[in-house]
């Protein structure tokens, strides 16, 4: 007797842990929308928003959680100034070039059976490469040259989203994502913004 109800409590068990997991399963996705990465606001000639997309890589344990991990590719970010006088012609363009690789965790919450809406909380590594390119004519002296500096910082990230089923394997994505600077004011890593549409394809 004492056997069949160990027996009865482990074949319970594991058809809980089945059901818990029927939707465990590795996928791979990319999006692509609009990013912001606030290098240039409210500067004249300076552009800082543009195409932008993520790749990721995840796996959802169970309907209501999954870990990811993306990297995310911006537009470059612009400015540029150009000044004159009687003896003097110069042009100064900076350039930023921004990408960060994110690793997070995704609560779920199913809302019908086909579709999803999800958090994730997580940290990104941010990379800026700066550029700055200076030419100038003075009195008939020339000069041209060029700085270049980059740095890199972790930092938290968060995004919302919601994802409809179009099959058993593939589904429709949509999102907004945020990395958010912290700590030192003076680096030229900033906070960046991506809303994105995307496509979701579970493995298996």
């Amino acid at each position: 007797m004492f056997n069949k109800k160990i027996i009865a409590i482990a074949v319970l068990g594991f058809s809980v842990l089945t059901v818990a997991n029927s939707h465990a399963a590795p996928y791979v996705g990319g999006q692509l929308g609009y990013g912001n990465v606030h290098q240039f606001t409210g500067i004249d000639n300076g552009k800082d928003t543009g195409i932008a997309g993520r790749l990721f890589a995840g796996y959802q344990f169970n309907d209501y959680f999954a870990t990811e991990m993306g990297w995310s590719k911006f537009s470059n970010a612009t400015t540029s100034l150009a000044f004159s006088d009687t003896d003097f012609n110069g042009y100064v363009k900076g350039t930023v070039k921004t990408d960060a690789v994110d690793l997070v965790v995704k609560g779920i919450l199913p809302v019908t059976a086909q579709m999803n809406v999800y958090g994730k909380l997580g940290g990104a590594y941010v990379v800026s490469r700066g550029n700055i390119n200076v030419s100038y004519v003075d009195s008939g002296y020339s000069y041209s040259g060029s700085y270049s500096e980059t740095e890199r910082k972790l930092l938290p990230t968060a995004g919302v989203g919601a994802s409809y089923a179009i099959n058993n394997n593939l589904a429709a994505d949509i999102s907004y994502n945020r990395i958010q600077k912290v700590g030192n004011n003076s680096s030229f890593v900033n906070s960046t913004d991506l809303v994105s549409l995307g496509l979701i394809y579970s493995i298996g």
